[in-house]
């Protein structure tokens, strides 16, 4: 990499970071190789491979799993709550067991549709091959590359917090070990997920530049590469459209297939998260409406930090998916801005209304299993049903 274009190693820098924690939590099933694209500053792709070490790793996490209910759930048993709540243990048990056979089920997923994965890992990096270094967008995203910095990092600063104030509690430790790893490991697939949903994103938005380009001077075409030329030409810009709508297609086949391959473990995950904020709030309201306590300072940060844990990947993933839609639309406004500068000539204006109409009916749905979007319309719903079970939950509080 060029010292003259230091965002790329800061790229290289956190895609490290997450690669390894998405190893270490057995979200990352295959090997991951580096390779640069033709020109430094334009960044890096990957190509992925089977790897033999890392199935293996991921049967020790399926068996880990497994010891930690058979082995740690029953000593949740001797954790103190508040007024004794049997309602609250019982919630307790049943979110552990849950957090760790979904965590199980999800690395077994992932185990055994990696030949899935190496598949859409390539066909970005024959994408990226083809198109990525000439794309407006694919060459330095400030923007995009702090976003991923900051959304990272605090990921990370939320586990910290996690990881400090429960094992200031009695019998923590119990907590981080049977509860505490599988919501981690939850937390990170739905990053994994945002972060996936915005490196299509940017894709797109490379195309919408050229798109933008086109209108200008044409781009043109030569051997499966992209170069820029100032000529003008209406021949050239048909041909540019012509591959522009290629490309667009490709990346539209690439979202449909990484929507369909998050869309069981993505329903499970949402599920088990809203479960854990219902049991956190109401583990913290019966703290407080405790006999003679007010709740500390070290309940409140208890509080506050697991539910980060739970509610703040769903909003990054719901903001990612707003984004990525917001992006796929704005393609729909460009060609009809071209429509109007170039509606003169027949065979550009006949193209560009073929486009339009492959924009109408060609759209990408994130979803979980088809039952809900991952929009943000989905925070509203998660707030309103955590909102309704408290209420019923606070009804069977133990009168003393």
């Amino acid at each position: 990499m060029s010292s003259k274009h230091p965002y790329p190693k800061i790229s290289l820098i956190m895609y490290e970071i997450t690669h390894v924690i998405s190893t270490l939590l057995g979200l990352a099933p295959c090997s991951i190789q580096i390779s640069t694209l033709s020109t430094p500053e334009s960044g890096f792709t990957f190509l992925f491979s089977y790897s033999r070490v890392k199935c293996f790793y991921h049967i020790l996490l399926i068996a880990l799993c497994i010891g930690i209910i058979t082995r740690g759930v029953p000593r949740l048993n001797d954790v103190p709550y508040p007024n004794d709540s049997s309602i609250g243990k019982t919630i307790g048990l049943a979110l552990a067991i849950m957090g760790n056979v979904i965590a199980a089920v999800i690395i077994l997923y992932y185990l055994i549709l990696q030949r899935n994965i190496i598949r859409i890992g390539n066909q970005v990096h024959e994408f990226d091959k083809i198109y990525g270094t000439k794309l407006n967008a694919r060459s330095v995203n400030m923007g995009g590359i702090s976003k991923t910095f900051i959304t990272i990092t605090l990921m990370i600063f939320i586990w910290i917090g996690v990881l400090v104030t429960e094992s200031m509690l009695p019998q923590g430790i119990i907590y981080i070990v049977t509860s505490g790893l599988s919501e981690v490991f939850v937390s990170w697939l739905l990053l994994q997920y945002s972060l996936v949903i915005h490196v299509l994103e940017d894709r797109f938005r490379g195309l919408n530049d050229s798109l933008l380009a086109t209108a200008a001077y044409p781009v043109v075409f030569t051997e499966d590469a992209l170069f820029r030329r100032s000529v003008s030409s209406n021949s050239l810009i048909v041909e540019n459209l012509i591959v522009i709508k290629h490309a667009r297609n490709c990346v539209l086949k690439l979202s449909r297939e990484v929507s369909g391959f998050y869309s069981f473990p993505v329903l499970l995950v949402i599920f088990y998260c809203c479960c854990c904020c219902v049991d956190t709030t109401y583990f913290y309201v019966m703290t407080v409406m405790r006999p003679g306590k007010d709740g500390d300072d070290n309940d409140l940060a208890g509080f506050i930090f697991c539910v980060l844990l739970n509610l703040y990947p769903i909003m990054i993933l719901s903001t990612s998916v707003n984004r990525f839609h917001a992006e796929t639309e704005q393609t729909a406004e460009i060609v009809y801005d071209l429509m109007e500068s170039h509606g003169t000539n027949e065979d550009i204006e006949l193209l560009l209304n073929n486009f339009a109409v492959e924009l109408l009916h060609k759209k990408v749905s994130f979803n979980a299993c088809g039952l809900f979007t991952l929009d943000c319309t989905l925070l509203h719903s998660i707030f309103a049903m955590i909102a309704t079970y408290l209420l019923i939950l606070v009804q069977f509080k133990p009168s003393g």
